[in-house]
């Protein structure tokens, strides 16, 4: 009798068993599809599915999709599981939303998703800045997925000064689509642009990805500085022109989402305050350069240890495809004809005591040679990108 009882124990125990093993390997995908956006991903760009166990590490099975099209379109068929959680790591080159080019440099974006009732993933920056903060979090923290991912979602926005209503899954989002939170992914894309080029495009993203992962806050106050700087250059209506043309190029039709009041909301509300140092020098070729932003007192003719006999430099040094005019008024001073390069200069009005001056070239280094009268104090306006109105003004008093 107590044989029979053991046999049917291990019987029961044994049916459990394959009855749980059946449990956890039932998770059979079809397909799993999804949009890879920096901007878009180009045609043979690789998506690699990682599953991950509870703990977020990787069981060792993989799955690799090569995106089809220039749109960043992805396809997995057949997808067989037993974690429901995975980590997507796409590799590729994208079209550059902000500079209207294709990057020379590809990038690498990740996300974390539980695909339990998915079957469309979407990977992007929201995704990517938020995927270590996630991992932290539910192995720390011992958060749920959901509860995790909505944190450090919420987290990114924060960090950009940004407040939209209630947000989706970043993997949902798909600038592609209208929509207010479509638009929310297309401006932290923008912002985060900038003028950079892929590779350092992909170190900023590696940055504030490392900085918010343990705390969800950024620390660095040069990084939030840096990227309010690149964009406040940018023509922000441009950004989707650029990509309405390129959809056009590529036969995509799309439903451009609202963005630009995501990109204003972070200008006005964020406190970071960039100097652009490395767009206006201190100094150029003939002195001190009025442009920049902490020179607010200079000297009339005077020799000086910041001036070259007693003149004084206009100078920049922009990023390839922005453009700057400055706007100088208030006041009287001269140029050396002989000393322009660079820049071309409208006729000095007298009445208005008010002339422009344009960048044309970055090429060399662009410069004037200026002198100023005493006793005043001047104007001057930066209009960045064709702004209708100036991004920045300043005093200089002349003494």
């Amino acid at each position: 009798m107590k044989i029979l009882l053991l046999s049917l124990a291990a019987a029961i125990g044994l049916l459990c068993s394959c009855e749980k093993k059946d449990e956890m390997s039932s998770l059979e995908k079809k397909e799993i599809s999804g949009y890879v956006q920096k901007g878009p991903f180009q045609i043979g760009s690789t998506v690699t599915v990682f599953e991950l166990d509870a703990k977020l590490t990787q069981t060792g099975k993989t799955y690799t999709a090569i995106i089809s099209d220039n749109s960043g379109k992805w396809l997995l068929e057949n997808v067989s599981l037993i974690s429901p959680y995975v980590l997507l790591k796409a590799d590729g080159f994208y079209f550059n939303e902000n500079l209207n080019v294709l990057s020379q440099a590809p990038i690498t974006l990740n996300a974390i998703a539980d695909i339990s009732d998915l079957s469309s993933v979407n990977v992007n920056v929201i995704t990517h800045l938020t995927y270590q903060r996630i991992q932290f979090l539910m192995k720390n923290n011992n958060l749920a997925y959901a509860d995790a991912r909505k944190k450090a979602e919420s987290e990114i926005l924060k960090m950009l000064y940004i407040t939209s209503p209630e947000m989706s899954a970043g993997y949902t989002l798909n600038f592609f689509e209208s929509g207010d939170q479509n638009g929310v992914l297309l401006a932290v894309s923008a912002i985060l642009q900038g003028f950079r080029s892929a590779s350092e495009t992909s170190a900023l993203l590696s940055s504030i990805a490392s900085d918010m992962r343990e705390d969800g806050e950024l620390n660095n106050a040069i990084i939030g500085e840096t990227i309010k700087q690149d964009i406040s250059m940018q023509n922000i209506s441009k950004i989707g022109s650029n990509i309405i043309a390129y959809c056009n190029s590529i036969n995509k039709t799309i439903s451009l989402p609202e963005y630009s009041k995501y990109i204003e909301m972070f200008l006005t509300k964020s406190p970071y305050k960039p100097k652009f140092l490395t767009y206006f020098p201190i100094s150029g070729i003939y002195g001190l350069n009025i442009l920049n932003y902490d020179v607010d007192t200079i000297y009339s003719g005077i020799l000086t240890t910041t001036t070259k006999d007693g003149y004084y430099s206009m100078t920049a040094n922009l990023p390839a495809g922005s453009h700057l005019k400055v706007v100088v008024s208030n006041g009287l001073w001269m140029y050396s004809v002989g000393s322009v390069s660079g820049w071309s200069i409208d006729s000095y009005s007298m009445s208005d005591k008010i002339q422009t001056f344009n960048l044309l070239s970055n090429n060399g280094q662009p410069d004037i040679k200026l002198k100023f009268t005493s006793n005043q104090v001047i104007k001057i306006e930066y209009y960045f990108n064709n702004s209708p109105v100036p991004n920045k003004v300043k005093f200089v008093t002349v003494i």
